[in-house]
């Protein structure tokens, strides 16, 4: 009996089982049903996105693609604050925070550099005794350190984050993600 009924079934297999569930035909929907998901189902998607061709701007899709795990420089304010420093959102967090640290001090130090420049201008005009041209001149050698040391806080702040980036840390990526960060 056993032998049989399994016989019976793959008699109505191989018969495309029409009688197996009735209205069904042969193997597919009924009828009355429409192929694929209601229209309203991809009413949000943009127009060619759902085939991978989509209506976005190749500028914005260049970029993007540009970034590579550096789109995570999108994330919220909050989302910077609170991320883990082995995260990438916590790199580009610490990234935004040393960058906007060395411009604060490079800003500042160029401002000084040009009150000292102008100020050993005026004492070498003036005639001011050799002690305090030095002095002067100590001070803009001071300036210049404090610019250099501001310069290399940038770039490490760059290397430190490209050794976590998935792709290279170019100028336009460097232009980019600064602009993302406000920088």
């Amino acid at each position: 009996m056993r032998t049989i009924l399994l016989s019976g079934v793959a008699v109505l297999a191989l018969a495309g089982g029409a009688s197996a569930h009735p209205g069904h035909g042969a193997g597919g929907p009924p009828p009355s049903v429409t192929m694929g998901p209601p229209s309203a189902a991809f009413s949000h998607v943009p127009n060619g996105a759902a085939n991978g061709h989509s209506d976005v701007n190749p500028g914005v899709a260049a970029g993007a693609n540009l970034l590579g795990n550096l789109n995570a420089a999108h994330a919220s304010s909050s989302a910077l604050a609170h991320a883990s420093p082995k995260s990438i959102v916590g790199a580009i967090a610490a990234y935004k925070t040393a960058v906007s640290t060395a411009e604060a001090n490079l800003k500042a130090a160029q401002a000084q550099l040009a009150l000292d420049q102008a100020k050993l201008a005026a004492d070498t005009k003036a005639g001011a005794p050799a002690a305090t041209i030095t002095a002067d001149n100590n001070a803009i050698a001071n300036d210049n350190a404090a610019i250099a040391a501001a310069q290399a806080a940038i770039t490490t702040a760059q290397n430190t984050l490209a050794l976590r980036a998935n792709k290279p840390l170019t100028p336009a990526v460097i232009a980019q993600l600064n602009t993302l960060l406000g920088l």
